[in-house]
């Protein structure tokens, strides 16, 4: 292997996990950061994003940098995926899709990509960690960080087990060979034979244990804040890695505190200029996201409808939504609606259209619009999911964040009560939000405490992944010493 430092080419494999849009974006933080030391160092570097389910998504994000030959996105899925109706995971269905990450874990690492590597980045794809250790067909051993808000073998464990207390009798004398098409399965070798008359959950047990052997192959693993990160994760990456985990102090993106005022009016500017309408730094703007479960789709339907019918009562006022959300849960309101309720919701684009207090906003910014740490500086209050990205990104624009309480979901509900403890979000009771339209809004976007939260998350330092001594210079640091070192030993697992 040539020495990096030599060659002042560096290649990295970014490998965000399939569970919905945040890893996706979390990495695209860390991706700026690594292209701005790159060019502090005066390097040529060149990103390979790999996943499969949002890699249209991740072609948008890489645009710009896809143009000039600097990022390619491969479409490879990383295994783990969580089961969901909605946001609310299926225990059971994870788990039967568990058994297939055996097999498909060899077929991962069998990756020629790895012998013209540098480096792997993951966020939470443990394969992507045995495969960059020398577990596949080349014994290519590449340098491997991981950048992750929790841990999948603790995250799955939790889920199940919490699942298994719950319903025991669907796990208590299941087998392998009672689960729908199991027999097929077993007849295309896709699952070992020893499997088929063994309990379908001490098998669940054995994989779980497996994917905690690849989160240990990291060579340095960089952890979110403790307010995203709860410490059960932390204590669990610094045992399995035997000491190799650190927490990343403060949050990705944001502004200089000198800089963020400056930035909000632009990008005010813009989305006046985008959506034809009047907004300036008078105007109050409320993002709300959310969708994917029942109640935040009819919440999202009927605060639509509100600010439709109320418009004339609100002054200086713009609530944005997000398209694809709002989309999702217009479709769902539609089944089993009726003829009068229908004919409203087929003409609520329309309507939107015409609206001078409600538009839709979309990720895609190559349709022109703001992105969405742009559009979180922007508004004066988030209304939203305590999602780990949601969090981070309205700490790091210091925009005040609402979330609801959302029961049975066990790792939001971690970050909501970590985050309300620390001061930086306040919540909405669940039977409050169920039956809340625009008024509840309007109670939040001018709430007292607005200023005090602000003020606590001034506190978190932004910018961490690209500033001096930040995380992209720790990741580059550690690759350059890695590098230096297999240049003197065989570079073979």
């Amino acid at each position: 292997m040539q020495n990096v430092q030599d060659s002042k080419t560096l290649r990295i494999k970014i490998v965000p996990n399939e569970d919905g849009f945040g890893p996706s974006m979390a990495v695209y933080y860390v991706a700026r950061g690594l292209f701005a030391e790159a060019g502090r160092r005066g390097f040529d570097l060149h990103l390979t994003i790999q996943n499969e389910r949002k890699a249209a998504f991740n072609r948008t994000l890489y645009s710009d940098w896809s143009q000039i030959g600097r990022a390619e996105i491969r479409s490879k899925h990383s295994i783990i995926e969580l089961v969901k109706d909605g946001e609310k995971v299926r225990a059971r269905e994870t788990a039967e899709l568990l058994l297939d990450y055996p097999a498909r874990a060899a077929s991962y690492c069998d990756d020629e990509d790895l012998l013209r590597c540098d480096a792997v980045i993951s966020m939470g794809a443990p394969v992507a960690l045995r495969a960059a250790s020398g577990c596949n067909p080349y014994r290519t051993v590449v340098p491997s960080v991981e950048v992750f808000d929790h841990s999948w073998s603790v995250s799955l464990r939790k889920i199940i087990e919490a699942d298994i207390q719950a319903h025991p009798d669907d796990w208590r004398d299941t087998k392998v060979s009672d689960l729908a098409g199991a027999e097929a399965r077993f007849r295309k070798r896709e699952w070992p034979q020893e499997w088929r008359d063994r309990k379908f959950v001490d098998v669940v047990v054995e994989i779980i244990s497996e994917i905690e052997n690849d989160e240990s192959k990291a060579d340095a693993v960089f952890l979110f804040p403790d307010f995203l990160a709860a410490s059960e994760y932390y204590c669990h990456w610094q045992k399995v890695t035997t000491g190799k985990a650190r927490r990343i102090l403060g949050v990705f993106g944001g502004w200089a505190d000198a800089e963020r005022e400056k930035k909000r009016s632009e990008v005010r500017q813009r989305i006046s200029e985008r959506l034809g309408l009047a907004v300036d730094d008078q105007t109050k703007i409320a993002l709300i996201q959310g969708g994917g479960t029942p109640i935040w789709d009819n919440f999202l339907v009927r605060m639509i409808l509100e600010c439709i019918s109320l418009q004339s009562y609100f002054k200086n006022m713009l609530f944005l939504f997000s398209e694809r959300q709002v989309k999702g849960a217009v479709e769902v309101a539609k089944r089993g609606a009726t003829r009068t309720t229908k004919a409203v919701l087929e003409k609520i684009f329309d309507e939107i259209g015409r609206s001078t207090t409600v538009r839709l906003v979309t990720d895609d910014k190559q349709k022109g619009f703001p992105d969405f740490q742009e559009l979180y500086v922007a508004s004066n209050l988030v209304f939203s999911r305590p999602g780990g990205i949601t969090v981070q990104d309205a700490i790091a624009c210091r925009t005040p964040l609402v979330c609801a309480v959302e029961p049975g979901q066990w790792q939001t509900e971690k970050i909501r009560v970590n985050c309300e403890l620390h001061g930086l979000l306040r919540t909405v009771p669940y039977e409050a939000f169920q039956a809340a339209g625009v008024g509840l809004v309007l109670d939040h976007i001018e709430h007292a405490e607005n200023s005090r939260m602000r003020q606590i998350m001034c506190t978190v330092p932004n910018r961490q992944e690209q500033d001096d001594g930040g995380l992209a210079s720790m990741i580059m640091a550690m690759i350059m010493n890695k590098s230096a070192q297999q240049t003197t030993s065989p570079r073979q697992g």
